[in-house]
């Protein structure tokens, strides 16, 4: 009995073992069932409806074993594929597109960004400039000799700081107030004297070629040592007791202008017989000082006003050729004698006395009686000089050739 006992027991222990073992074949066949057709499912989404129809008919006509519709359906089955690779690649370049089109983007905005920075810089770094540049420009119009030496430096030598205060100047020296226009005047004077690179007209007018005119202007006493004034026309200006001393002169006209007192003795006139400065129509040189030599003597017309000026023929400022430029230290003046000009009988020259001499207090004294300086004992001085009391024309002195040589009258 207890044999049987046992067996029986053992028997019911198989058994449950058994069903434990379906159970568990059941679910893995369920999970696998349920795998496959995911799986399915999967590989159908990928090839697409077209692919999977044509896969479908290809293995149809495969168990059919039908050779009539074996090559159809295998060319319908490659070219599926081919579609749908083609698909696929479209859609892989398209997603691999992506992040290139962001970095492309991404260096857009940081171009962007850097060009907004460096706007910012550049109006800060004008804004620097024009700050800088009104300090100096109130340097350079200062009365300091000093101060206008520092300023002259700093705008030579900064070309950039240079321009924006030339570009100012020349706006001001149109702006039609006498007083700021003589400033802005005086101030480019100042900054083409220490620059041989410049002209005055290039100042006055940057980005033009032609002529420059200059109308209805008073500035008195103006300083223009060294100025090369390049190609200017001055109408009605009255630049009278200014100074003209190492002055490039040879390519400016003067019309109806006030140019009494005016020192021009260190000037130069001409470059050439063809480039000679121009005063035309009532031009008033009165009591000014001037060197003339063979090239300037066409200067000198009836259309001025000559009246007590001071002309002297000697070894004249002469510029060594017509490409020569810069002035004091950096001029080169020819050192021979100029050939002896002759002088008609109706030229404005000629109405004029003449000393062989480097007579002067006759010129002396006649500026003196114009300006209301010359007293009664200096008008007795005046006529022991034999010198005339009253005036036409200039006075012309000369140390290295005869006054007869000039067609003038000698004055003894």
């Amino acid at each position: 009995m207890a044999f049987l006992k046992k067996s029986n027991q053992n028997l019911t222990e198989l058994e449950a073992e058994l069903e434990d073992l379906r159970q568990f074949k059941k679910g893995v066949e369920t999970r696998g069932a349920a795998s496959a057709k995911v799986k399915i499912f999967l590989a159908k989404l990928w090839a697409g409806p077209d692919l999977s129809k044509s896969l479908e008919a290809w293995m149809t006509v495969k168990e059919a074993d039908d050779a009539s519709q074996t090559i159809t359906a295998t060319a319908n089955l490659i070219a599926a594929i081919l579609r749908r690779l083609m698909r696929v690649s479209f859609v892989f370049i398209l997603l691999a597109s992506i992040p290139i089109f962001l970095i492309i983007w991404q260096n857009i905005i940081m171009e962007r960004q850097n060009q907004s920075l460096i706007k910012q810089i550049q109006a800060e770094r004008t804004a620097s400039s024009n700050q800088q540049v009104t300090e100096y420009l109130r340097l350079l119009l200062s009365s300091d000799p000093k101060e206008v030496t520092a300023a002259e430096g700093f705008l030579v030598s900064d070309v950039v700081n240079r321009g924006i205060a030339v570009e100012r100047l020349a706006a001001l020296s149109k702006s039609g107030n006498s007083e700021v226009q003589c400033s802005a005047l005086r101030a480019l004077s100042r900054i083409v004297e220490s620059d041989v690179d410049l002209t005055l007209r290039d100042t006055l007018s940057p980005n033009g070629k032609e002529r420059v005119v200059v109308r209805d202007l008073q500035c008195p006493g103006t300083n223009f040592s060294g100025v090369d004034f390049g190609p200017i026309t001055f109408v009605d200006v009255g630049l009278s007791h200014s100074t003209f001393e190492y002055a490039d002169l040879s390519e400016v006209e003067f019309e109806t202008s006030n140019l009494r007192h005016a020192d021009f003795s260190q000037g130069y006139l001409c470059k050439s017989e063809r480039h000679c400065v121009k005063f035309l129509d009532d031009t008033d040189l009165s009591y000014s000082k001037i060197i003339f030599s063979n090239h300037s003597k066409s200067v000198f017309e009836n259309g001025m006003i000559l009246t007590g000026a001071q002309l002297t023929f000697d070894q004249a400022p002469a510029l060594e050729n017509e490409t020569d430029k810069g002035f004091l230290g950096t001029k080169q003046v020819t050192s021979k004698a100029p050939p002896v000009p002759k002088f008609a009988q109706d030229n404005i020259v000629t109405s004029g006395v003449c000393y062989e001499s480097s007579f002067s207090q006759c010129y002396l004294f006649h500026k003196a009686r114009d300006l209301g300086q010359l007293d009664a004992q200096k008008l007795n001085s005046l006529r022991q000089q034999n010198c005339p009391l009253n005036l036409e024309g200039p006075i012309v002195l000369t140390s290295i050739t005869p006054c007869e040589k000039l067609g003038l009258q000698t004055r003894w």
